[in-house]
């Protein structure tokens, strides 16, 4: 994680804004086969019900965020998530995805 030097003003309002959020929406279901061919089922919010859950919150209180792919060389996807307040504070956090092969098809969701 990274961060601005100061994080008073973005923890106050990330306080104040988790608590005025609501529960994010669970509307799909995934079906997945096991290696041994068995199956389940889940229920999951899409990104779509998780930033409808926090889009007011995040306003009211100066916050917003944003999501960035980062290009690497390797057989990887990064992806970079900025939570910013209005204040110029910010707090950063990046993901490495692993993938199969370092081409379009490789990386999760190109399917």
């Amino acid at each position: 994680m990274n961060s601005s030097e100061d994080i008073k003003d973005i923890a106050a309002a990330l306080s104040k804004a988790q608590a005025a959020m609501g529960t994010a929406k669970k509307g799909e279901t995934a079906k997945v086969t096991t290696k041994t061919g068995g199956s389940y089922s889940y229920n999951y919010a899409t990104m779509e019900s998780i930033v409808d859950a926090v889009r007011q919150p995040f306003a009211d209180n100066g916050l917003s965020f944003t999501q960035l792919p980062i290009g690497t060389d390797g057989n990887e996807v990064r992806v970079e998530t900025v939570l910013l307040h209005e204040s110029g504070q910010w707090i950063a956090s990046t993901i490495r995805i692993p993938v199969s092969v370092a081409d379009a098809q490789g990386f999760p969701g190109s399917r």
